[in-house]
């Protein structure tokens, strides 16, 4: 299998987190063959910060529409057998991609690869501890790219919320194969400003997105 690769990265308002987010992605000791940095509207720099760190990474610009549509616009560029994903606010650790392009060239039957992430807190979330755990989301999925395609659009449910939860529901409704590797090869940064902080009424996003598996479910078995 081609090591080659691409990174999907949706980002909005992110000049403070871009450079460490792209950086840990170049690094990799397989880095990729280019990167797609999906502006969604943002209204500081991120733009013109992620165009001049490196010729590999393309920027998109576009209206503010939501994280998944902006992954989905930068799926539309993506010209290699591989995709890789990350949020412009996390990083990825040393040995990621290669041990992800590992994976599925060994296995052809598998579609898809996750991996294990640290949760950080930023320093406007004072914490003692960092949590280690399974990362079924964007920043650790190394997919193949006509699997993604089959499987269509990333969307965002009802608030915002849930889109990756929802598009890995649809993907195994078609039979894709997914795999958690063990090793922690993500950071997860936790902040105010991030889609995951808090509890409020944009978690119905995560809801939503379970009740149409369950409906898909349901009509499939009763067909």
């Amino acid at each position: 299998m081609t090591s080659a690769y691409t990174v999907v990265m949706p980002a909005f308002n992110a000049e403070r987190w871009l450079r460490e987010a792209l950086d840990s992605v170049l690094t990799q000791s397989c880095p990729p063959s280019s990167i797609i940095v999906v502006d969604d509207g943002s209204t500081d720099s991120t733009a013109a910060l992620a165009a001049g760190i490196d010729a590999r990474i393309r920027v998109i610009r576009q209206d503010n529409q939501g994280c998944g549509p902006a992954t989905s616009r930068g799926l539309e560029e993506v010209t290699t057998e591989i995709v890789a994903f990350l949020d412009a606010d996390d990083t990825w650790l040393p040995g990621k991609a290669a041990a992800q392009l590992d994976r599925l060239g060994r296995n052809a039957g598998l579609d898809g690869v996750f991996a294990h992430g640290r949760l950080v807190p930023d320093a406007d979330l004072p914490s003692d501890r960092e949590i280690v755990r399974p990362i079924w989301g964007r920043s650790t999925l190394m997919v193949r790219t006509a699997r993604v395609r089959e499987v269509g659009a990333i969307v965002d449910p009802e608030g915002g919320h849930g889109d990756m939860v929802d598009w890995i529901a649809r993907a195994r409704d078609l039979g894709l194969r997914f795999e958690m590797l063990g090793e922690v090869f993500a950071i997860r940064r936790l902040h105010t400003q991030s889609l995951t902080f808090g509890k409020s009424s944009k978690d119905r996003g995560y809801l939503v997105a379970a009740k149409a598996a369950l409906d898909r479910r349901r009509q499939s078995i009763g067909q």
